[in-house]
């Protein structure tokens, strides 16, 4: 594959490039949901600590237990490679899978990741609901948690909750997201107007 999805670093790293969309595709999700997921919690870095209280490392950002459910450590997960660390990546949202049958959305799969099961059950019960857009981890809500999904790939996705968007299919010179994509040599894609 050679999509990098937007991020320069899926564009140098061509054995993670695979490695994520080879993963993608057994797990039946998109490539890119995965990619804006991993540039979301650790801009693509299999070493990063969490940055609010240092307890969670890596693309995902796997907690102790987490990982020693894996068969690994955070210390292990931290050594290894982006490539590496997707083969715990692919077995962590496996479980998911088994679980509940896969993702319907990119939604589904974020919440797997930042509030696991019971997140991903409230979700599939009423994604709208105040209960799903106010569950909190203690620093963020989830409806916040989302906002910003996609923007380091220069997308936005449409949440359940959101009100419908003006969509462009072609350049307009007053959009900055045109502008952007413009600028970076990315076709104009549909995208919400900004």
């Amino acid at each position: 594959p050679s999509n990098n999805y937007g991020y320069q670093v899926l564009a140098e790293d061509r054995a993670y490039r695979i490695a994520l969309a080879r993963t993608a595709s057994r797990l039946g999700i998109s490539a890119m949901w995965l990619a804006d997921l991993i540039a979301f919690e650790s801009g693509h870095s299999p070493s990063i600590n969490n940055r609010t209280n240092n307890r969670y490392t890596g693309l995902i950002q796997f907690g102790d237990e987490t990982a020693r459910g894996l068969g690994t450590s955070r210390a292990a997960l931290s050594r290894m490679s982006r490539a590496e660390q997707m083969v715990y990546v692919e077995k962590y949202l496996q479980e998911y899978v088994d679980r509940f049958g896969g993702f319907n959305d990119v939604f589904e799969l974020l919440a797997a990741v930042w509030g696991g099961p019971r997140l991903v059950q409230q979700y599939r019960r009423d994604p709208t609901s105040s209960t799903t857009r106010n569950w909190s981890d203690g620093d963020i809500t989830f409806e916040n948690y989302t906002r910003r999904l996609g923007e380091h790939g220069g997308r936005r996705y449409q949440r359940p909750w959101d009100p419908e968007p003006r969509v462009h299919t072609s350049y307009q010179s007053n959009c900055s997201m045109c502008q952007s994509l413009l600028r970076s040599n990315s076709s104009i894609i549909p995208h919400e107007a900004s």
